[in-house]
């Protein structure tokens, strides 16, 4: 009777629970400075529509129908006007409340028909798609194919809108160099994307069965909303797949990013529209405008790429976990979300999903991550930045007078320094020995690699983390000088920044979730315990490897890189002080500005470029330093028996101090 049980409820997967904070998603460690959270409410499910705008009713009346949902901001035929204008292209801005153009919209938008340049193709709904196979494997290659089609058709139409804003801004400066440059680009990215159509067709036609010129258009739009996998309920009897655990603990945080882009896009076109303003008053460069236009074509491409991989997983898991004998109809419903039968009410109580014992909640707001044991000493090397603060020497002020090799070793320390990352509390913090204890030698290289990604990943969150935290200050001065003009229209920037800012946050935020399972997958540990999370800093010190004349083979080639990567790490840290310099200067610039009766945006706008710099540069600095550690143990691993004890491999990998002479 329980497997009955559990089957029947496997099939009702698509159960969307309204409200209920997701078990997985990451609880944030507040460190003494404001925190710098995600700010993304809960959302409901979308009820998504079939080409011709009906609800279709699922074709076994048997099956539980989905739980009462409130329908998100609607999108299809019927939806309201202020989506996209007819031909395809942006409506103007000023016309467009932006917090009504969410991931629903903004789907809409990218897949709306223009009139002029439109696709040629027949269209193909899903279920006609999987319908052509009976193959479960085959039909989910041809749903995950439909959507990189999808995918591919959207990048097309937002191309061809970009396009035609290229042409239209740059239409008074046709003559510049930039201009010329930009329409140039923007002819290729639309060719680009048009190639990427064509690959997609071919490969969906090849699968479903249209070939020739009868290539397929997609017309059913992806998912962008809410999904619960009931996970609890269809795996609590029997064990779950790896991937199908580590999807349910991504399509939430997958979601969240969905949302982060979606803010982003519309805050990037509120800057956009600005930056036209600007560039028609005078006050702003045509390489300004530019700039905006680009940042929001990548945003797009952001969203695109995040959706597509949101609805994969869900066609992975929904096909996973579906009974045999499951009709094509009901799957595509369960993929589409198409929503309750007509006259279904949509305000019924939110469905509760059952709590399990030692799952992850959100912590303590109380809480606060402190240095690390040990480590109290890298309080000097970093300024604690309050809003108003004046320190021109940067947050890292403190290293500009070490030497080189221990300015690296101290910079490291300092961004591995957990303050405010984003963390699941389900997890197990492993220092690299208790990662590596009673791991088979063969897989020990496979082990530290995962182990120096995954550190890298929670660094990333952390870094990102900062940049949002120190966008969200410079908001809070530009609202304090709001009345002035220049102030007003830079601020717009600012905010674009912060949500893309926020967006990267939440894509790292993925990123350290699937570092955590390939952590505890290579290390050979059970997926049911809480998942490995890497707390011990990199190598960062200079590593004394052996004279040439004493090494051969694989030994000499990666000893020599680990000198080179050494002094990369020490330019890529010099970058960063020097970053870090610029944007201490930027910001007194911004205070001595403040309050100034001259309308020059200017200072607000160099401090946004430095804060966006120095986090390039820190992030590249996290790469060349996990490529140190990678060359090191590979080195390591060429130089030392295999039967070199564990605990002994980890003292080789990681020196606590530095060589003499570098302190």
């Amino acid at each position: 009777m329980t497997h009955l049980s559990a089957i029947a409820i496997s099939i009702c997967l698509l159960a969307q629970p309204a409200g209920e904070a997701d078990p997985f998603k990451p609880r944030v460690v507040p460190s003494k400075r404001p925190a710098a959270a995600i700010e993304i409410e809960p959302r409901q499910v979308l009820p998504a529509e079939t080409a011709d705008g009906s609800q279709p009713t699922p074709a076994e009346p048997a099956l539980a129908e989905p739980p009462a949902a409130t329908p998100e901001p609607q999108s299809g035929p019927d939806a309201p006007a202020h989506e996209a204008a007819p031909d395809g292209s942006l409506a103007p801005l000023g016309n467009v409340p932006p917090q009504r153009l969410r991931p629903p919209e903004l789907i809409a938008e990218a897949l709306t028909t223009p009139r002029e340049g439109a696709l040629v193709g027949q269209p193909l709904d899903l279920l006609t798609a999987i319908s052509r196979s009976a193959d479960r494997q085959q039909q989910l290659r041809i749903a995950n194919t439909y959507w990189k089609l999808s995918a591919a058709q959207a990048r097309y139409h937002w191309a061809l809108a970009g396009q035609a804003l290229v042409d239209s801004a740059t239409a008074a400066h046709a003559n510049a160099p930039e201009a010329a440059s930009a329409r140039a680009a923007a002819s290729a990215d639309l060719r680009n994307a048009q190639i990427a159509v064509a690959e997609a067709q071919q490969e969906l036609g090849d699968l479903v069965g249209m070939s020739g010129e009868n290539q397929p258009l997609t017309v059913d739009r992806p998912h962008v909303g809410s999904y619960a996998t009931v996970y609890e309920e269809i795996f609590g009897v029997r064990p779950a797949p790896p991937r199908i655990r580590l999807i349910h603990r991504t399509l939430p945080l997958r979601r969240k990013a969905i949302d982060a882009h979606g803010e982003a896009i519309v805050a990037s076109l509120d800057a956009l529209e600005s930056a036209r303003d600007e560039l028609q008053s005078g006050r702003q460069s045509l390489a300004g405008m530019l700039n905006g236009l680009e940042q929001v074509q990548r945003e797009r491409q952001a969203f695109l790429a995040t959706v597509l991989e949101y609805n994969r997983e869900i066609a992975e898991y929904l096909f996973s976990v579906a009974r045999p004998g499951t009709s094509d109809q009901v799957l595509v419903s369960r993929l589409i979300l198409t929503g309750p039968k007509p006259g279904t009410r949509l305000d019924g109580p939110p469905v509760r999903r059952p709590s399990t014992p030692g799952a992850p909640t959100l912590a303590d707001p109380a809480a606060a991550r402190q240095l690390p044991a040990g480590a109290e000493h890298l309080s000097r090397y970093r300024a604690e930045v309050t809003e108003g603060s004046a320190d021109d020497r940067g947050v890292y002020g403190g290293l500009a007078d070490l030497s080189p090799p221990a300015r690296v070793q101290k910079l490291s320390e300092l961004m591995h320094w957990d303050r405010s990352t984003a963390v699941n509390e389900g997890v197990h913090e492993a220092p690299l020995a208790d990662a590596l204890r009673g791991a088979n030698p063969a897989a020990r290289l496979a082990i530290v690699i995962s182990y120096w990604q995954a550190r890298q990943a929670a660094a990333y969150c952390q870094v990102l983390s900062d940049q949002v935290e120190q966008l969200n200050g410079l908001a809070r001065l530009a609202r304090a000088n709001h009345d002035q003009d220049h102030v007003a229209a830079a601020a717009v920037q600012v905010q674009a920044a912060r949500r893309v800012a926020k967006a990267a946050l939440a894509e790292a935020q993925l990123a350290l979730v699937q570092g955590e399972f390939d952590l505890t997958q290579a290390a050979g540990r059970s997926l049911d315990q809480p998942w490995l999370h890497a707390v011990t800093p990199p190598q960062s010190g200079r590593y004394i490897v052996a004279r040439d004349d004493r090494l051969s083979g694989p030994a000499l080639q990666w000893a020599r890189i680990v000198k080179v990567q050494h002094v990369a790490l020490q330019e890529r840290a010099d970058a960063v002080l020097a970053a870090d310099d610029r944007r201490a200067l930027a910001g007194a610039a911004v205070r001595d500005a403040a309050g100034s009766t001259v309308a020059d945006s200017t200072p607000l706008s160099n401090l946004l470029a430095a804060v966006n710099w120095q986090t390039r540069q820190s992030l590249a600095f996290l790469d060349d330093l996990t490529g140190y550690n990678l060359a090191i143990v590979r080195y390591v691993m060429a130089t030392s028996p295999p039967s070199m004890d564990s605990d002994e491999l980890v003292r080789w990998l990681v020196i606590p101090r530095t060589a003499r002479g570098e302190t």
